[in-house]
């Protein structure tokens, strides 16, 4: 049987002025987070039983712009999750119900480091304004691979919030962020016009929010293929004891004509 869900990113939500300013477009991760807290809500299902195994950012989702989200239960194995706007198919996501497995991502930490990234540098390498800039610093980099450190999950004013918390699926949007640091880091520069998350894979959740997380985020992000235009990243968004979110990500290092899809980072 099928179900459907409406959302609705109103124009005034705190997302949209510092995340591509003068462009706004839904985060992705946000997009993710939305239709899985509205699947486990249906289902009955703690928000961390659920994995998204692929991911699929199609269209952008603009302010004002209603979505319909929708899944079929066809028996066993895992449910496909459309999103739908006004112009058609925005997302498609597969969900799993089985439940998290554990992290397969290596100690966080990184082997041959480079100069600690404050802030200041970061935000300058990112196509937001300074409230979408999530990341505190970058401990680490070498040319395979980023370490990140935030406390932004903490802000009651962080502009991902949803209903008086920060979803896990957010995690997503802090480590695209640190994979879009690590393509112009390893460019020596701003040298793309943002980082357009194209799609997300094996994506598992040990946590249902991060807002209650005491401690600093560790963003670990080690590029599985790259080139000038893009990669595909694994990733682990954690603290210094304990993995809360892990999966793989693709990103587009030049974003397509018009910020073409929605799951821009």
């Amino acid at each position: 049987m099928a179900e459907t869900v409406r959302l609705l990113f109103p124009a005034d939500h705190p997302a949209f002025p510092d995340h591509f300013p003068g462009n706004p477009v839904v985060p992705g991760a946000l997009l993710i987070d939305e239709a899985l807290t509205a699947l486990a809500a249906r289902r009955g299902l703690p928000y961390e039983a659920l994995e998204v195994r692929h991911a699929k950012f199609v269209q952008p989702v603009r302010p004002d712009q209603d979505v319909e989200v929708s899944w079929e239960d066809v028996g066993a194995g895992p449910l496909d999750v459309r999103l739908h706007g006004a112009g058609g198919t925005v997302a498609a996501f597969s969900v799993s119900t089985r439940g998290p497995v554990m992290s397969e991502c290596a100690d966080p930490r990184l082997d041959a480091v480079q100069a600690r990234v404050s802030r200041a540098q970061i935000r300058p390498l990112l196509p937001h304004g300074d409230r979408m800039c999530l990341l505190a610093a970058v401990r680490a980099w070498h040319a395979e691979g980023i370490e990140g450190l935030a406390v932004s999950h903490r802000d009651p004013t962080n502009p991902l919030r949803a209903r008086d918390r920060l979803g896990a699926a957010c995690a997503i949007e802090y480590a695209a962020q640190a994979m879009a640091v690590h393509g112009a880091l390893g460019a020596r520069g701003p040298s793309q016009p943002g980082g357009a998350l194209l799609a997300v894979r094996d994506t598992h959740f040990f946590v249902a929010r991060l807002d209650d997380i005491e401690e600093t985020l560790v963003i670990d992000c080690r590029a599985l293929a790259q080139d000038a235009r893009g990669a595909m990243y694994r990733f682990q968004v954690g603290t210094a004891t304990r993995p809360l979110v892990s999966g793989r990500a693709t990103v587009q290092f030049v974003a397509p004509t018009g910020l073409g899809h929605a799951g821009q980072a």
